[in-house]
């Protein structure tokens, strides 16, 4: 069971979640075999695109709302 960051309040709708797996390149990794921090953003934004197209939400449609989705 995953322990919930946020508390739910009551009557609240359910988080959206999606799940995202890939594989580390050798280039991505330091001679530890530690990923280099800086290829972390690449990695939010491929599980921002699963989670927005698992549900059909485009950048655009947050856009329009006033919506800031960075990553």
């Amino acid at each position: 069971m995953i322990t919930p960051y946020f508390t739910a309040e009551e009557g609240a709708p359910a988080p959206l979640r999606t799940a995202v797996s890939g594989r580390v390149r050798f280039e991505e990794v330091d001679p530890l075999g530690i990923v280099w921090h800086g290829r972390y953003a690449s990695y939010f934004e491929d599980a921002r695109v699963a989670l927005t197209d698992r549900y059909g939400i485009g950048y655009l449609d947050c856009y329009e709302r006033g919506i800031l989705t960075p990553i």
